[in-house]
């Protein structure tokens, strides 16, 4: 219970660094840190990916650019998905 507490705490603060910090700013704090930080990172993009759908109010444009995050961040740690998984999505 405790782990998901922490996993639903780390995924807020994530989720307010990438709508209040610009992009770039984002990519170099999100890829900074100890082995175990780069871990949880790695694990947060996976779940946000996996349960990744449109939110109720938010414009395509919104959801492509939460998306394109997910996309960059699942990128630059070396996680492999192939255009036909994104496309699902």
């Amino acid at each position: 219970m405790e782990q998901i507490r922490k996993a639903t705490l780390n995924w807020s603060v994530m989720n307010i660094m990438q709508c209040t910090i610009h992009p770039k700013e984002y990519s170099r704090l999100i890829y900074e840190g100890t082995f175990e930080v780069k871990e949880t990172k790695a694990s947060m993009l996976v779940f946000e990916y996996e349960l990744f759908k449109m939110k109720h109010d938010e414009t395509i444009s919104k959801i492509f650019a939460r998306f394109i995050i997910i996309f960059n961040g699942l990128k630059g740690i070396g996680r492999d998905y192939s255009n036909n998984d994104f496309i699902r999505k």
